[in-house]
């Protein structure tokens, strides 16, 4: 059995009086501790469904339900739709009061009187299509609700439905997007072409610069250096590439987790088990690192990206799922592109197309704050050292601050199953 590959982050750093024990076994010691810690939060979440079962919890309304949607869209006549329900009573109701009791423990639990369905709505189904989708949707989940649970289900929000043979449409924008991301493919492959042949030609030759700038052993080079240029005293601070790289690691582990949240899992009680178990948390932050021109660099990519959530990546793939998530965000990303070219994105977090993005955002707008004290401060000759210690000091206050009288609380504390 082959052995697993070990991870190795910025392990070839100079020694400087920076390393802060930055190494080898460190890492991989805390990667398998956080390894082990999460394989046991989960045998112990499992242990408890085993040794406690509910009956009462599994005579309530599923949550989550979702039909098979490939088979649902194979008959012509047939629509897929899905949205969320709000459950309520019209007179007393000790199911409903039940309900209630679950969704009442908020950190640890669902909110049992809201379920999300995704159903399959055709002529030899539960659900028969009319002329509006959405209202035989409601209609077919109201009815089913009410037979079954004598409860009633109001739709609060509605995803998508789409019926049998229905393919998103590529618009104009779509097409314009395709047309830019040939031609960066197109230069790719020009610069490294041209890269090649130029280094097996002449080693030390420089080349054209702006052909250069497209290769793609360049940009590897270039990515992978951690050169401090001319100015030798930036190699005491090389340790910090080591740092941002661990950083990065922690922020993407914590991204990957909402994949959880945008699921619909057939058994939401393992994940609220889970969830009371969770004792300890990885905080997902970043290492402040100087921002020079590359920012130049980055944002041509980042918009690239946006411009492929908003324009072909809806294409890629199909399911419910997909047209839920993806739909959504390329709609989004439609409306809300300038916020990511002015750097704003932060400030609209869960109405964003690419919420993962607001390091960026924060990134820029620390740089451009720190770049005018910097001016001010050099500007009118004062010191440096004694104004930044000051403001450093005012700024731990006024996040105490704020954080007491918004009475702000930790990540830890406001993730919820829901």
């Amino acid at each position: 059995m082959p052995r697993r590959p070990s991870v190795q982050v910025a392990l070839d750093l100079p020694e400087t009086k920076c390393t802060l024990a930055i190494r080898q076994t460190t890492v991989q010691k805390n990667l398998k501790d956080v390894q082990l810690k999460t394989n046991e939060v989960w045998d112990r979440a499992e242990w408890r469904m085993r040794t406690n079962p509910n009956e009462e919890y599994y005579q309530l309304p599923a949550v989550f339900e979702v039909q098979d949607y490939e088979k649902c869209l194979s008959q012509r006549e047939n629509a897929f739709c899905a949205g969320a329900f709000e459950l309520s009573s019209a007179g007393p109701s000790q199911l409903y009061d039940i309900l209630k009791k679950y969704s009442a423990n908020k950190r640890h639990n669902f909110n049992h009187t809201r379920i999300h369905r995704a159903m399959c709505l055709g002529p030899k189904s539960d659900c028969p299509v009319k002329d509006n989708l959405t209202e035989s949707f409601k209609e077919c989940i109201d009815k089913s609700m009410f037979e079954e649970y004598g409860l009633r289900a109001d739709l609060m929000r509605f995803d998508f439905c789409r019926r049998s043979g229905e393919k998103p449409i590529i618009d104009n924008a779509g097409v314009t997007f395709c047309i830019y991301l040939t031609i960066v493919v197109v230069l790719n492959v020009i610069g490294t072409v041209y890269d090649w042949v130029l280094k097996n030609s002449n080693v030390n030759a420089k080349g054209n610069r702006w052909l250069m700038a497209f290769s793609l052993f360049d940009n590897w080079r270039r990515l992978t250096s951690i050169s401090g240029g001319k100015e030798t005293r930036f190699q005491n601070l090389s340790c910090f590439y080591g740092i941002k790289t661990l950083a990065m690691f922690t922020e993407q582990f914590a991204h990957v987790m909402i994949v959880i949240c945008l699921s619909l899992p057939t058994n939401p009680r393992i994940i609220e088990e889970v969830d009371s178990e969770m004792k300890t948390a990885t905080s997902a932050g970043r290492t402040a690192v100087q921002l020079r021109p590359e920012l130049i660099r980055i944002h041509p990519v980042h918009l690239t990206t946006i411009g492929i959530l908003a324009t072909i990546f809806v294409h890629l793939n199909d399911g419910p799922l997909w047209y839920k998530q993806i739909g959504m965000r390329a709609e989004r990303c439609r409306e809300m592109w300038w916020h990511h070219v002015l750097f704003l994105n932060n400030f609209h977090y869960w109405a964003d197309c690419m919420p993962q993005a607001w390091h960026l955002a924060m990134d820029f707008q620390v740089y451009l704050i720190s770049s005018i004290i910097m001016v001010w401060i050099l500007g009118r000759g004062l010191d440096p050292e004694y104004i930044l210690r000051r403001l450093l000091v005012a700024s731990l206050i006024m996040l105490f601050a704020i954080a007491y009288l918004f009475e702000l609380q930790p990540q830890l504390l406001t993730i919820n199953p829901e």
